[in-house]
Order: C-alpha cells, then sequence, then structure tokens
C-alpha cells in the first residue's frame, strides 16, 4: 500500500462480529451476501477518517519533502527539443542542513539521569539508573532517537514507541523501543500534544499470517485487502495525479522552453516488497483510546455497627460506579474485524513526538523541507544554467551558408581545424554572450537565505566566517552560530524525558521478576545487583544531557580556563 493510499484507505464491507457473524463465502449475484459491522469497529473507523482528514492538511507535500533531502528534485524529466545535453542538477543543501543540525544535536550521545524525588528514591537511585541504561544501550535509543529526529526534521514530526515485549531476554520480557513511520500515525485532530490527545491511531499493512498468528481467535475471519500492491518502509515515491510537485518554471538560456521542475529521470523507484504476490496483507489498525465509559463493581467494605460502636464491625457491599478504562482503552482492528478490546496495559501510552519546528496549538510540525523548497528549487535551476552556459561557451553554434561547400558532418569542433569554402559563401561562429555576473550572485544570494531561514551557518561544515583568524574569534562565532539550535535542542530533551519516564513506568509495572542490571562506576569498574520493578515506586524526575561536547559548552570551558589561568588559580 503506498502513501496515497494510507490517507484514502477505507475499511471493506468484510463480515465482522456484529449481531451474527457471517461466513465470507461465494454468492452468487442473485443472492446477495447481507454483512454486519461491529459498532467497536465503526467507532475505529470513524476516528480514523477524522484523523486522516485532519492529517491531509499537513502531509499533503511529505513525499516531496522527501524527494529533497534523497536529492530527487527533477520528477519525471522529459528531454525537451533535442536537449539532451541540458543539465539537472540537484545542489542539495536541504540536506546538507539537516545532517549539520542533527550533527550538533548528536555531537555527543544523550544520555538521561534519574533523579530521586524522596529519600527511600536516593537509596535506590543507582540501581534504577542502571535499569534505565540496560535499556538505553540494549535498545539503541540514542540511534533510534537520532532517526526519529531526522523523520522530523524531513516531514516535520517524528514518533517513538516504547512497549514492552513478554517475549524479550528469554521468554523474561524486556522494553523495546522501536521508531515509527510518520505516515502510519493519525492523532486526534484537537490535540497538541500525546498528553492531552483523546485518541492515538497506528495503522499498517501486516501479513495475513502475522494477523492470524498474534490473534488467533478472531484473526482467520480477517479477509485480505482487494489491492494487493504491499509497500514496505518509505517506498512510494513515485509521481501520481495528485503529486503536489508545483511546477516551477525558469527560463533555459537557450530555446523558448522552459525548464519545468517536475521533468526527471526520477519516476518509478525499486522500492516495492519482494513479498508482493506472495503473501495476503491486511491493514492492522491499533488505537489507544481514552474512554470515558463506566461499569459498576460490587465493593466489599467494613464499617463500624451502626447500633453500637463497641460491637463487632458491619460488612457491607456496596454497588459503585467506577472507571471501564482507567488508564485508556486499547483496539485492534482489521478490514472490519475487531481482534482486541481491551483496557489499555499500560498506565502511560507507549508514543513519544518529536517535533522539528514547533507550530502553536497544532500537534504536527514543520520540517526544513518546508521552508527551503522553494529556493532549493531555485538554486537548482541557476546552477544548471550555469552549466548550460558553460557547454554552449565550449560548443558555439556555426552559420554556413548553403552552397559553401561545408557539410555539418564536417564541423567536428577539433583543435586547429581548417575548413575550405566556396568564395563569397559565408561560414561563421557565433560564441554565445558571457554569463552575467548577477547568475553567481543570485546563487550565493539563495545559499545565504537557506542558512539565515534555518538558522544554520557554515561553521558545523568547517568553515570559518570571513574576517574571523583567531582561534577565539572563531569559537565565538561558533557559540552565536548555535543559538537557533538549542530550542531544537530543549525541545529533543523534553521528548527523551517523555520516553525515559515510559520506560522507567514499564519496568515498574512488568519488571516482576527479579532480573540483574549491571551498574558501572566512574573509573570504568562494574558490578551486578539485583533490579525487581516493585521495589520502585511513584514517579521519578529525569534529566537528559544533550551536547556536553556542543561548540558553546567547548567555548565556555575554554574561557573559564582562561580567566582562572589569569587568576594563578590553575597552572
Amino acid at each position: 500500500m503506498d502513501r496515497v493510499s494510507y490517507l484514502n484507505y477505507n475499511f471493506p464491507d468484510n463480515p465482522s462480529f456484529g449481531g451474527q457473524l457471517v461466513s465470507p463465502v461465494a454468492t452468487t449475484s442473485n443472492t446477495p451476501l447481507r454483512q454486519y459491522r461491529d459498532p467497536t469497529a465503526l467507532l475505529v473507523q470513524r476516528k480514523l477518517d477524522y484523523a486522516k482528514t485532519h492529517r491531509k492538511n499537513y502531509d499533503f507535500y511529505w513525499d516531496f519533502f522527501h524527494r529533497l533531502y534523497r536529492a530527487q528534485h527533477w520528477p519525471n524529466r522529459r528531454v525537451l527539443r533535442g536537449g539532451d545535453w541540458r543539465a539537472f542538477l540537484s545542489v542539495n543543501y536541504t540536506f546538507a542542513i539537516i545532517e549539520a543540525q542533527i550533527a550538533v544535536l548528536f555531537e555527543q550521545e544523550p544520555k538521561p539521569y534519574v533523579v530521586p524525588n524522596s529519600f527511600e528514591q536516593y537509596m535506590s537511585a543507582h540501581t534504577m539508573q542502571a535499569g534505565l541504561d540496560s535499556v538505553w544501550y540494549d535498545q539503541k535509543v540514542a540511534e533510534k532517537a537520532e532517526e526519529s529526529v531526522r523523520s522530523s526534521m524531513i516531514f516535520g514530526t517524528g514518533f517513538v514507541k516504547a512497549w514492552y515485549d513478554p517475549s524479550m531476554h528469554n521468554k523474561q520480557g524486556g522494553v523495546r523501543v522501536s521508531v515509527l513511520d510518520p505516515y502510519t500515525v493519525f492523532v486526534d485532530p484537537d490535540a497538541t500534544s500525546f498528553h492531552d490527545a483523546k485518541y492515538i491511531i497506528e495503522a499498517r499493512p501486516q501479513p495475513l499470517e502475522y494477523i492470524r498468528q498474534n490473534y488467533p481467535e478472531k484473526g482467520k475471519y480477517v479477509m485480505a485487502d482487494a489491492n494487493q500492491a504491499r509497500i514496505k518502509d518509505r517506498a512510494a515515491y513515485s509521481a501520481t495525479a495528485a503529486d503536489p510537485y508545483t511546477p516551477f518554471q525558469f527560463m533555459s538560456p537557450v530555446g523558448d522552453n522552459p525548464l519545468i521542475a517536475g521533468q526527471t529521470e526520477y519516476s518509478t523507484p525499486p522500492y516495492i516488497s519482494n513479498a508482493q504476490g506472495q503473501q495476503d496483507y491486511a491493514m492492522l489498525v491499533e488505537m489507544w483510546y481514552r474512554d470515558a465509559s463506566k461499569k459498576q463493581e460490587v465493593v466489599d467494605s467494613i464499617q463500624p455497627n451502626p447500633m453500637d460502636p463497641n460491637l463487632p464491625p458491619v460488612w457491607k457491599q456496596e454497588v459503585v460506579e467506577v472507571d471501564a478504562y482507567p488508564f485508556g482503552r486499547l483496539l485492534h482492528v482489521a478490514n472490519g474485524v475487531v481482534l482486541q478490546d481491551a483496557p489499555s496495559p499500560y498506565r502511560q501510552w507507549p508514543y513519544v513526538r518529536f517535533v522539528d519546528n514547533a507550530t502553536p496549538t497544532e500537534f504536527w510540525g514543520m520540517g526544513e523541507p518546508e521552508l527551503l523548497k522553494d529556493l532549493q528549487q531555485e538554486l537548482n535551476k541557476r546552477r544548471s544554467q550555469m552549466v548550460d552556459h558553460a557547454v554552449l561557451m565550449g560548443n558555439a553554434v556555426w552559420i554556413i551558408d548553403k552552397d559553401s561547400g561545408i557539410e555539418p558532418e564536417m564541423l567536428t569542433n577539433k583543435p586547429g581545424l581548417v575548413l575550405y569554402k566556396m568564395q563569397g559563401r559565408e561560414v561563421e561562429r557565433l560564441p554565445p554572450p558571457p554569463m552575467p555576473s548577477w547568475q553567481v550572485q543570485m546563487v550565493e544570494l539563495a545559499i545565504r537565505d537557506m542558512r539565515e531561514i534555518t538558522g544554520t551557518s557554515s561553521l558545523p561544515g568547517g568553515t570559518p566566517p570571513r574576517g574571523v583568524r583567531s582561534g577565539s574569534g572563531f569559537e565565538a562565532a561558533q557559540s552565536i552560530a548555535s543559538i537557533r539550535i538549542k530550542t531544537k535542542q530543549r525541545r529533543l530533551e523534553s521528548s527523551l524525558i517523555d520516553l525515559s519516564r515510559i520506560i522507567i513506568s514499564h519496568m515498574q509495572q512488568f519488571y516482576t521478576t527479579p532480573r540483574w542490571v549491571r551498574i558501572t562506576g566512574t573509573l570504568g569498574d562494574f558490578q551486578f545487583v539485583p533490579f525487581d520493578g516493585r521495589n520502585f515506586r511513584g514517579d521519578w524526575d529525569i534529566k537528559v544531557q544533550i551536547g556536553d561536547d556542543s561548540p558553546t559548552a567547548k567555548a565556555a570551558r575554554a574561557q573559564q580556563a582562561l580567566q582562572l589561568y589569569q587568576m594563578g588559580v590553575i597552572p
């Protein structure tokens, strides 16, 4: 299923678990099969449709943004009027800016630190830190955080999911962290974050074999989707009828036809899954829902004797109304079949959001390609024009009379070429006009604008600013250049704090079987201590350290060392 299908997908009217189960058997045209839809499946469908319609306002250009990152800037190029010599350059500053910011954010691997809230927690803080570190390094959380941040810089928003997998560590169980494709995530349109979202939906194609293996009771009733053109991962980058790549026209230095953005050899990348045609797939929808439904429970209570307090207490049973889903509701649906409907097994929903450029009061962020798309296209056109002009300068146009005796095959442009023509007939070569100086200035202006808009200078690439010759001046320039990225660093810290708290919550809830974790000392020594999640109650504060070796921190430490040296405190 391609990207567009994610947005336009609807459940087929398959048999489901309603008032009556209808077997999916073949019918004749004269005896139509009456089908039933489960109300729970309809609830999930309505939520998904609502979130899907809202997200279209943001993901309409997502394929285009990903092509900008991948240097696929000229989709569906056609050769115009025999101009196969024309250049179609992709000067990928979008990629350079994104990777430069990631290099600064992850120059040092981010690490979470557990901060106790009470003396009891202080006594066991080292053990809790060791448990968190074991998940952090076992699941390579720093690398997955970098992947999610890269996704957020392309699409505006990235996602990580932390969930408990009972099959890990020889069936002992463990916390698993995975990176999600933004195309598979749909969120309550009224939400501004996961904390105030009423529901979260994850929709992804899965093989029927997987569904039937993990949901043996009802998975056998799930039918395959009619469209079996399943595409795995980020694969559907081919242009479609609804492709939002707006044509950007810029006149070529020769001819009267414009170069049109949307014309290149990139049309159908070979990213189709090898499993296509070999397995049947169905869309598996997972919804986490804050359901306010109530239920009645019988509660036992022991109360003082109303007749005489000195008499033995009275045992009573009362019917009270409680939340049916205190931590939320978890539903799994595939093609109209409700595979699971149960209270949430987690105290906190297992999703964490990474945002590149936050937009006020909105859930979905804004990525770098959205800011750079127009300038990136202009830069490509300008540079392509310069290459075209260079080709023309080395291969000027010839003007010859028809009866001059010179055939076109004789004009080989060979150095020292001598031509013999008819007397009185013209053979002349017309060099093109020189390239205007403002063309280079326009290229430099586009690059400068891209850097200023994103707050990225040339310093991460090692290029010193003009006029700076001393090391202290270069460090000061680095410090100034990293100011804009500090806001991204704070958002990254906030997301990693949320992720760490979810991991700790899972450990407290599911690590009920004692296991051994390693505590590493400051000198590299280590020891193993038993870990039992039941011994670590309450909420823990988390601090995340990012970028300790960033240019700002290095400059500050160097300046502090210089001042201490001048004061005679250090040699």
